[in-house]
C-alpha cells in the first residue's frame, strides 16, 4: 500500500497554508512543519492530517477541509479515535463514516473549517 504522510496547517507569522511530510511537536501549543529547510511554526488547532484521498476534482483531502456532494449538504473531515480512520461530520446531522476512495470521487473541497465558517453555519465560532 502506497500512502502519503502529509500534514497542513497555517503559519503563525503570516496565515498562509503550508503543506509539509515533517512535523514536530514541541509542546501543546508549539507545532513546526518542515517547510523547505527549516522548521515553520504552525497555529496549532489548524493542522490537520491527509486523509489519502482526493475529491472529484484532484484536490487533496485534509483533516478539517469541508466537502459537499452533488447536495447542498456540507461536511467536516475529522479523524475518529473509535474508527481509528477519518469520518465526515455533517453541520446539524449525524456523521458519515463512509470516506473511501469509491465515495470521495463525488465530493469536492469547498473550504476548511478554519477559513469557511459562513459554509458550517456556525460564524459565532470564527
Amino acid at each position: 500500500m502506497n500512502h502519503d504522510i502529509l500534514f497542513r496547517g497555517k503559519r503563525a507569522d503570516d496565515g498562509k497554508w503550508i503543506e509539509s511530510s515533517s512535523i514536530k511537536q514541541i509542546s501543546s501549543d508549539e507545532i513546526f512543519l518542515l517547510g523547505g529547510r527549516c522548521w515553520i511554526k504552525v497555529v496549532p488547532s489548524t493542522v490537520g492530517r491527509y486523509t489519502g484521498l482526493k475529491g472529484k476534482n484532484g484536490r487533496k483531502i485534509f483533516e478539517g477541509d469541508i466537502i459537499k456532494g452533488k447536495g447542498k449538504k456540507v461536511f467536516a473531515v475529522e479523524y475518529s479515535r473509535n474508527i481509528a480512520g477519518f469520518i465526515t461530520k455533517g453541520f446539524g446531522v449525524l456523521c458519515c463514516p463512509c470516506m473511501n476512495t469509491g465515495t470521495m470521487e463525488f465530493y469536492e473541497v469547498v473550504g476548511n473549517i478554519h477559513d469557511d465558517q459562513e459554509l458550517t453555519g456556525d460564524e459565532d465560532n470564527a
